[in-house]
């Protein structure tokens, strides 16, 4: 997660010192229970609070995103792809994505 911020601070054109970040937690949920119970702030996917965000439980101080270093790929054996309910995932995961 270091890497992450270390990112963020560039994309942002600021420096915030090494000391200034007290609790290192690699683990999202872990992150988020932790900014819910006020102990301070975290970069997260926005996937990940997209609904606590707009349930107000959360908030982005700033309008700011960055691409994520990692991405998600569908994978199955070609075959599954043919079927209907896979068919339907693909269709409906496209359009949540788009």
């Amino acid at each position: 997660m270091q890497g992450s911020w270390t990112e963020f601070q560039k994309a942002l054109g600021i420096d915030i010192p090494d000391i200034a970040i007290k609790l290192a937690v690699n683990e999202a949920s872990a992150q988020v229970e932790a900014v819910l119970a006020g102990r301070g702030i975290s970069l997260v996917r926005h996937t990940l609070v997209a609904d606590m965000l707009e349930a107000g439980l959360l908030i982005r101080p700033i309008n700011f995103s960055m691409p994520a270093e990692y991405h998600y790929y569908l994978v199955a054996p070609e075959a599954k792809f043919r079927t209907e309910k896979v068919r339907a995932f693909v269709s409906w995961i496209s359009s949540e994505i788009s």
